[in-house]
């Protein structure tokens, strides 16, 4: 196979894309990181591929100017065959919505919808046309279980609109009463804060309903996971980690509240948008001692009173009438 000369892998190799080819090495390896591919990238590593072989990143990353560790990343569980789409469709979204609602990874989420990269389920919008499902368990007194939709308009009320059956010849979800019992035993045994994730789940899912299509299983378990309560909040079940005390910040000195005077500035008790005297010396005492690197957060977070964008208002207010 063609071997990358030495110029054009000293050349490429350490740079993200082209738009980093003008910076230095130190800053690039300080700020790199991973770099998904959109849909034209991706067509053109798998055109590479099958041309050069999986071997010869190298060659593949210089003629590509993206770092061959990023190449076998967004690789890893594609291959020459995988079929890539642009458009949606209604189950892709519907795919999608369970799982942002549960908070899996947009590499996760490609891999569970399997014609989608993660660029894709990261950038994808849901609009206010698109029905988002609310999934739970529907069990009629006879027959099989069946996982009932409730479709959801996306609006501020989340007004469900109506509920249907799912079956399985229409691309809809049918699980008999043994299947989903072994389901929700799946979800409450590995559901805990020390869990391996969503990945380990559907894992193991796969593994003990053989007689159903991955898609049927992904889907399932994504539902029963959406009505579990560790992930009804839209994230993932907590981790313990050790996470590091948060800085020691120097409290301003404390600036004794004048009388309020009958000059419009000075705040009303039920007024939260007018600013006291007080608040105005601590922002104009923030704002001389922090000169060139002011955070409207912290000044905000200080008050207790007043969001950021107030604060960045005020002070803007106070320079236009020259008052700072």
């Amino acid at each position: 196979p063609l071997q990358p000369t030495p110029a054009a892998t000293h050349r490429f190799v350490p740079y993200t894309t082209k738009k980093a080819a003008t910076k230095s090495r130190t800053e690039i390896l300080e700020h790199a990181k991973l770099a998904y591919l959109n849909v034209d990238q991706f067509k053109q590593l798998q055109r590479l591929v099958s041309e050069y072989g999986e071997g010869n990143w190298d060659l593949i990353s210089g003629i590509m100017a993206i770092r061959a560790g990023d190449l076998q990343k967004n690789w890893r569980g594609y291959s020459v065959a995988t079929v890539i789409t642009r458009q949606w469709t209604r189950g892709e979204i519907e795919m999608l919505a369970l799982c942002r609602a549960i908070g899996v990874c947009c590499r996760t989420t490609a891999k569970l919808i399997g014609t989608k990269l993660p660029l894709q389920c990261r950038r994808k919008t849901i609009k206010h046309s698109d029905c988002l499902p609310a999934t739970s368990v529907h069990c009629p007194p006879n027959g099989p279980m069946y996982l009932v939709t409730a479709q959801q308009q996306p609006s501020s009320s989340l007004a469900i609109s109506h509920a249907f059956g799912l079956q399985q010849s229409q691309g809809q979800i049918e699980i008999d009463q043994a299947s989903l019992a072994i389901a929700r035993e799946i979800v409450n045994r590995h559901t805990c804060p020390h869990s391996s994730g969503v990945s380990h789940i559907l894992e193991l899912a796969h593994r003990a309903l053989p007689a159903y299509s991955q898609q049927t299983v992904n889907m399932c378990m994504l539902a029963i996971l959406g009505s579990h309560p560790d992930y009804e909040s839209g994230q993932q079940p907590p981790r313990s980690l050790l996470s590091a005390p948060p800085p020691f910040v120097k409290p301003l000195p404390v600036v004794p509240q004048e009388v309020a005077e009958e000059t419009g500035d000075e705040s009303m008790p039920d007024d939260l948008h007018r600013w006291s005297t007080y608040e105005i010396a601590v922002l104009t005492e923030y704002v001389e001692q922090n000169q060139g690197k002011k955070s409207w957060k912290c000044l905000a977070t200080r008050l207790g009173t007043k969001t950021a964008a107030q604060c960045c208002n005020k002070y803007r207010s106070l320079r236009r009438y020259r008052k700072i």
